[in-house]
């Protein structure tokens, strides 16, 4: 089965950084430029942007752009690919969610909430990856509930990380892991643990 690659980013730099233009995600879409990976990029300065670019519609009306965009290649039956959506969240965190540019917070639940119905989506024909590039991003696997997980593999840091172009470099990697391809690019310092929705269950046992 042939997988459809998507990476959806979304930013939400410091207010220095930003004023600055020192910005993680001009780094990331030359990459994906580079290796013709399409994707969708959000700059989400507040919680009302933020809330906005995480609807399902947008990520469903983007997938169908790419099949209609390479028919030839892709073909009319969308059943027989498999849609990988890698969605990839920069932005300061602590253990309790992201923090935004004017400095409103982002709980895990909130963020549950908003995944879950891109999430059901995905899962129908695909999978989704969570790439946390924050400050101990890997507490996310917070948005769990239960055996009930809004996500097929989570990618972040326990600790804290330096967003630093002078010391730190884009790891561009293409792996497979329990059978699923996916692309993840992350700009970090520090260990980036990685759990599947089967190893979350396994542990939940």
């Amino acid at each position: 089965m042939e997988k459809i690659i998507l990476t959806y980013i979304l930013e939400s730099p410091g207010p220095q950084d930003l004023c600055d233009n020192r910005t993680e995600g001009s780094s990331l879409l030359k990459s994906l430029d580079l290796f013709k990976i399409p994707y969708l990029y959000k700059l989400v300065v507040n919680k009302k942007i933020f809330f906005n670019s995480l609807n399902s519609k947008i990520i469903e009306q983007k997938f169908l752009d790419i099949l209609l965009a390479n028919h030839s290649r892709y073909g009319n039956n969308k059943e027989e690919k498999e849609l990988v959506l890698v969605l990839h969240f920069s932005s300061h965190g602590d253990e309790n969610g992201l923090s935004l540019t004017n400095q409103e917070s982002i709980k895990w639940e909130e963020l549950r909430d908003l995944i879950k119905p891109i999430n059901d989506f995905i899962s129908k024909h695909g999978q989704l990856i969570i790439c946390m590039s924050s400050c101990k991003g890997f507490n996310a696997m917070k948005m769990q509930n239960g055996f009930d997980i809004p996500f097929t593999l989570l990618l972040g840091s326990t600790k804290n990380i330096l967003h630093n172009f002078r010391i730190n470099k884009i790891l561009f990697n293409l792996n497979e892991i329990n059978g699923i391809i996916f692309f993840c690019i992350m700009i970090v310092k520090g260990d980036m643990p990685c759990l599947t929705l089967r190893e979350m269950k396994r542990l939940q046992r």
